[in-house]
């Protein structure tokens, strides 16, 4: 991301300052829906994985026993937080509720979206000729709206 002058996400004494374009705002309403028809239709597919993270790998009965029992968990979580960046996709100001649930769902995007390109730890560059091209230059995007929101989260 790119500006000039003030920082679109920072905190000031009256609160975060959320000055995002209408752009940024309509991406991350279409990632929004994205990512529930997603997680609705098929939470086990693999790009996923990394939401519903595997806590016995050499155990799959322990595994499952531990799915069985955190998934709910993780999930209604998941699902508040984006219900929470929905109802704040065009405001101007966030509280620190708000602004935690904004990096929750912006990093769980990233997540889903590192996983489905394989971006490794580092990559930044973005060839302009590789095939899923746009998708990478969202995953940068939610990458450094990500780093202004954690800014804007440290007192």
């Amino acid at each position: 991301m790119i500006f000039r002058g003030r920082s679109p996400v920072r905190r000031t004494s009256s609160g975060v300052v959320f000055a995002i374009s209408d752009d940024e705002r309509r991406l991350i309403g279409h990632l929004l829906e994205e990512f529930r028809a997603e997680v609705d239709d098929d939470p086990d597919q693999p790009d996923l994985r990394r939401l519903f993270p595997t806590a016995y790998p050499d155990d799959p009965m322990s595994d499952a026993a531990y799915q069985l029992l955190a998934r709910s968990g993780l999930r209604a979580a998941q699902d508040a937080a984006c219900a929470a960046v929905e109802r704040t996709l065009w405001a101007t100001t966030l509280d620190d509720d708000e602004l935690s649930a904004w990096m929750t769902t912006v990093n769980r995007f990233r997540l889903v979206l590192g996983t489905r390109l394989d971006v490794a730890e580092g990559d930044h560059d973005v060839d302009p000729d590789e095939p899923h091209v746009e998708l990478k230059v969202v995953y940068h995007y939610l990458s450094s709206l990500l780093s202004l929101l954690v800014e804007a989260a440290e007192p």
